[in-house]
């Protein structure tokens, strides 16, 4: 079995017909502190069907400037095309995909 490194590290297909944004709560240790914080795991529909694990990303900011460096990263491993992003209520994220797609 793969590591989560190694899967973070293969090239990602051009092209995602749909991209989740599932959010999930998580238990984050920090300097001995444990918070629950936001994660976001987006996975990809290519369009062959295949269902592909993007990245698991902390929500622990107020702007969209982290989510516009997470595009610029996907976009760096290959992605050149969203047709369509699901995301449930995260407004950063929402605002950052339509800037970086006016890019």
């Amino acid at each position: 079995m793969r590591s989560l490194e190694e899967i973070e590290m293969t090239q990602l297909d051009e092209c995602y017909l749909i991209m989740y944004a599932i959010k999930v709560k998580a238990n984050i240790k920090k300097e001995d502190q444990i918070r629950k914080q936001n994660m976001y795991v987006l996975i990809g529909l290519n369009p062959q069907g295949r269902r592909k694990y993007i990245g698991a990303y902390l929500d622990d900011v107020t702007n969209h400037r982290y989510w516009l460096d997470i595009f610029e990263q996907l976009k760096s491993k290959g992605i050149k095309d969203i047709i369509y992003l699901s995301v449930n209520d995260n407004i950063y994220l929402k605002n950052a995909l339509k800037f970086h797609i006016q890019l």
